[in-house]
């Protein structure tokens, strides 16, 4: 970890893994854990009222000093104690994304860009089975919402928030996949030249 912590991510993630924090025997964190259990946290939300390290600090009449180290070793504890006692991930939610990449979006004119940005669809989804890539996924229930509706995996990324697991599935929605590995061939040959003519 990098000398300079954002503290408020830290609380960030403290408050939305607090159903985690009775892993935690440490008596010298009992009124920062009562304190953070007071709050709620929504992923991805922007609205959400977290107090900051310094609030933190009035609340339980606490030096700034004390509470960055309070802080930095409850967040600490808790990680380090999920590699004895497994997080559970309990929920999980599939997101497509059907749209054109950023590098051929950059190549459109304004318009069609535009156009792109539109038709490009983002829909979250509880799914029997996650799509691999490769697979064709065809969404036709959302055609007519003037989206795009169907084309092919080009990446699946698991990203876990709290206890949900987020399962985004990138989907192109004309190349299949085969047409992805020849940008990567052609990618990876441009940076093995660039190297050796350098």
């Amino acid at each position: 970890m990098g000398a300079h912590l954002n503290y408020a991510m830290i609380i960030y993630h403290l408050v939305l893994l607090k159903n985690e924090l009775h892993r935690i025997r440490n008596l010298k964190y009992t009124e920062l854990i009562k304190e953070l259990l007071s709050f709620q946290v929504e992923p991805h939300s922007d609205s959400d009222q977290l107090p900051n390290h310094h609030e933190l600090a009035d609340k339980l009449k606490i030096s700034q000093g004390k509470m960055y180290s309070l802080l930095k070793g409850l967040y600490k504890e808790l990680i380090e104690g999920m590699s004895t006692t497994p997080l559970r991930i309990n929920n999980y939610v599939h997101q497509i994304h059907i749209h054109y990449p950023y590098d051929e979006r950059k190549e459109m004119t304004k318009e069609r860009e535009k156009e792109a940005s539109d038709e490009a669809a983002f829909i979250q989804m509880i799914l029997p089975v996650t799509p691999h890539v490769g697979d064709e996924i065809d969404l036709p229930f959302i055609e007519y919402a003037e989206k795009r509706f169907r084309g092919y995996v080009h990446r699946v990324q698991h990203v876990l928030i709290g206890s949900t697991q987020e399962i985004y599935i990138e989907v192109h929605p004309f190349n299949d996949y085969y047409y992805k590995w020849m940008k990567m061939k052609r990618d990876y040959e441009y940076w093995e030249n660039w190297k050796a003519n350098r």
